[in-house]
């Protein structure tokens, strides 16, 4: 197989991986559950969180590399993040539309850079909550990509948040 099996690729990203499994077995096909399971980009602290959140099994490669996960609450720290052309900011969508360097979520499959900040979608809110759920394996598995592009650091913004100070 080639690419991340966790992306729910080739079909569409409303396939779960049990259901893409089930499909390649029924063709006869021995389905490799490990050779994709380590990152090579991701730090061990973005692969808990992605773990964590999403319930996709993820663990780094290389486990002395480190990044950290924060969420942006803070107006002025996010407008400092959104000026720092060295941090590639990842969109749900329109990122053409921004001022500043911006890749819309399901087009950064493949890419990596040294620092991320990830915009959710309004329906993405609660996503730093206890137990939430995601309400699609469409969004979930978009997101999984979003979240794992960074090689370093991984900034999360909550669409409310940016959307204000986009608007100014």
């Amino acid at each position: 197989m080639s690419g991340d099996n966790n992306s729910g690729v080739p079909f569409n990203t409303n396939n779960t991986i049990e259901k893409y499994k089930a499909y390649l077995e029924k063709l006869g096909l021995i389905v490799d559950e490990e050779t994709l399971s380590k990152s090579r980009r991701c730090a061990k602290e973005i692969c808990a969180f992605v773990s964590m959140k999403t319930g996709i099994q993820l663990e780094a490669q290389d486990e002395k590399k480190s990044g950290i996960v924060k969420e942006i609450t803070d107006r002025e720290e996010l407008i400092k993040l959104l000026k720092d052309d060295s941090i590639m900011k990842i969109l749900y969508q329109n990122a053409h539309k921004q001022y500043f360097k911006a890749i819309n979520w399901g087009n950064s499959k493949g890419d990596t850079y040294d620092t991320t900040l990830v915009v959710l979608t309004g329906s993405l809110d609660g996503l730093f909550s206890d137990g939430y759920t995601f309400d699609s394996e469409k969004t979930k598995n978009k997101l999984y990509v979003a979240l794992t592009r960074t090689k370093g650091d991984l900034f999360i913004v909550k669409k409310d948040l940016f959307e204000e100070f986009d608007k100014k």
